[in-house]
């Protein structure tokens, strides 16, 4: 277990993921070529060290000679042989800042930050001198959140290893931003533009600094010493109309806005910060009304457009003015779109708020225009059709999302659906066997398990018993205790009158789940009458007819069978007269006119009546 641990190890030089990790942004691409320099020296130690100094000649031979093999060891990834060597190193010395410092890392890797940590404590206090002990642990102490001895090992780096501190001195600026020591961090920023000249990146990191030290005066100053620098800038008069305002400075913010729009009357940001201006002058209406010229027709980011949007929202509905809302989101939509951000913005209101059908679907569709494969839209006007029960809207709308996503299997389910209400059962098959070719290890087992089923009432309508039952079992494979696969399994056994013990043993699961369902129990008394049980198939059936609803004429077929095969034939004749009636009545109702095969078994039904038997 220890060796596949131990294969994270000395991919890279100790410590530079870490390292780079918590250097300040801004100084990364100032120090780019102190960090490529050091990314090249992460294995390199001092010869001798004060512990060291102490071993004999021959210990100090021994400990060389097991050292240097264990080095062979991790390079050939014989880790374990190269920790048991470490360990014996330390056996000799066990001062040893080396071999501290290695299995340090061993530790870490292997998840032991505690054992690790204690290691890399005892390797710095061998070794105070060797910057790389001290860095590492610095960065272990960066990674446990303990900043502020992590910045305590920085400072004293700094002042050990003055030649370093063009790294050195980037991460001190950064640890001191993370713990609010704002003071500090401005001080070694002066000492950063000291020793290696101004720059755009210290400069704008010290406003910050000053900002977050709430030194308003002092930030003011500073961002208007940028301004002055770079007036072609227009970003920092920006930020400094933002200073400006923020310490109510009103007539500079004015200013500095005023000047950003004299050179760029289209500037998005200026015209915010005019905006803003406005509101915190008192002037709400005029505020309001530059806002929403910015949302509807502006170029701001889709992040701090639909915060603007947002908040004109909240004051329309203070206002419970839903109606501006709309308007609103209809003036934004008729501007083309670079992006689905304000109709996603818009659709994830009108949800929200539950709006009707007829104000979403619009600004889905405008979701399309820009992104035609987005699919949750695409599965939002699937979802639309087929709640507006529109067959033609389902098949479009479900073509549409396969044409991006052809494994979306629930778009093949209703597929098959708008075949069924067309009538076209060989079409249907064709969507299911389309369907379930595309089913795969991510897909949504129900899903799997519906057009299977589907597939297998498909093929049975269709005499292709074989094939019926395959796909059964191909449903079954998903959801083993499916009950409509179930049951219907079951009966279509019946009806031929085999595997009846198995075909019961189906059709108990169906019941056992649903007892008050007819159909069901229905089936389970069929089984038992095929087995010629047929005091316990009229139980099930006295069941199924009080539970069913629909007053099916198969199911009043049946219980006149059964009925008849207990000795009750007037009981028996009367569940088959209303067998042939409801049978009569349906095709009244629908229409339609019967089958040959429909037309055979009334037949068959009208002759148990005539002769008052039951007719296998």
């Amino acid at each position: 277990m220890k060796n596949n641990m131990l294969r994270q190890m000395h991919s890279k030089p100790a410590g530079t993921t870490a390292r780079r990790a918590i250097y300040s942004s801004f100084f990364i691409l100032q120090f780019s070529i102190f960090l490529i320099t050091l990314s090249g020296c992460g294995t390199t130690r001092k010869a001798a060290s004060p512990a060291m100094s102490l071993l004999s000649e021959e210990e100090q031979r021994r400990y060389d000679y097991y050292y240097l093999e264990a080095v062979n060891q991790r390079q050939q990834e014989n880790y374990d042989v190269a920790f048991d060597l470490l360990q014996h190193c330390l056996s000799i010395c066990p001062t040893a800042p080396t071999a501290l410092y290695e299995l340090a890392a061993y530790y870490g890797a292997m998840g032991d930050k505690e054992k690790a940590l204690s290691l890399m404590q005892q390797a710095v206090t061998s070794d105070p001198t060797n910057f790389w002990y001290q860095e590492s642990l610095a960065e272990a102490y960066y990674n446990t959140q303990e900043l502020d001895k992590a910045i305590a090992i920085y400072e004293d780096m700094e002042t050990r290893f003055p030649k370093r501190a063009a790294e050195l001195l980037p991460i001190l600026v950064n640890l001191y931003q993370v713990t609010e020591q704002y003071d500090k961090e401005i001080e070694t920023l002066n000492r950063l533009e000291e020793r290696f000249g101004s720059s755009e990146e210290i400069e704008m990191e010290k406003f910050r600094a000053y900002f977050l030290k709430k030194d308003g005066e002092a930030a003011f100053r500073s961002m208007e010493e940028m301004a002055a620098a770079h007036p072609d800038e227009l970003r920092y008069r920006l930020l400094l109309g933002d200073v400006c305002l923020n310490y109510d400075k009103l007539d500079e913010a004015r200013r500095a806005y005023e000047s950003v729009l004299a050179v760029e009357p289209d500037n998005d940001m200026g015209h915010l910060g005019m905006a803003n201006w406005y509101d915190k002058s008192g002037n709400a209406e005029r505020a309001n009304a530059i806002v929403d010229s910015l949302v509807v027709f502006g170029h701001l980011p889709d992040e701090r457009r639909i915060q603007l949007t947002s908040q004109l929202i909240r004051q329309m509905e203070a206002r419970q003015d839903s109606l501006a809302v709309t308007d609103l989101f209809n003036r934004i939509l008729a501007q083309p779109q670079t992006s689905i951000a304000m109709p996603k913005a818009c659709a994830a209101y009108y949800i929200q708020e539950q709006k009707p059908d007829s104000l979403i679907i619009p600004v889905v569709q405008a979701i399309l225009a820009v992104e035609p494969d987005n699919v949750e839209a695409l599965k939002q006007l699937l979802y639309y059709a087929v709640e507006h029960n529109d067959t033609e809207e389902v098949r479009e709308r479900s073509r549409a999302l396969l044409a991006y996503y052809p494994d979306e299997l629930y778009a093949y389910y209703y597929l098959v659906i708008t075949a069924l209400r067309d009538s076209d059962e060989k079409q249907a098959i064709e969507y299911c066997m389309e369907g379930v070719s595309h089913i795969g290890e991510e897909s949504d087992t129900e899903l799997c398990t519906e057009l299977y089923a589907m597939l297998g009432d498909l093929y049975f309508s269709a005499n292709e018993d074989a094939k019926g039952y395959a796909a059964y079992d191909s449903a079954l494979v998903y959801n083993p205790t499916k009950v409509s696969v179930l049951n219907n399994y079951a009966y279509n056994l019946s009806l031929e009158n085999r595997d009846l013990d198995r075909a019961e043993e189906m059709s108990r699961i169906t019941i056992t789940k649903e007892p008050d369902n007819g159909t069901y129990l229905d089936t389970y008394a069929w089984i038992l009458f095929q087995k010629e049980r047929y005091d316990e198939a009229r139980l099930y059936m006295d069941q199924a007819l009080k539970a069913d609803t629909t007053s099916s004429a198969v199911l009043m077929e049946h219980a006149g069978d059964i009925y008849f095969k207990c000795n009750l034939v007037n009981e028996a004749l009367n569940y088959w007269k209303q067998a042939l009636e409801q049978q009569q009545k349906e095709r009244k109702e629908n229409g339609t006119k019967p089958t040959a095969e429909e037309r055979v078994a009334e037949n068959k039904l009208k002759k148990k009546i005539r002769l008052k038997k039951w007719i296998k």
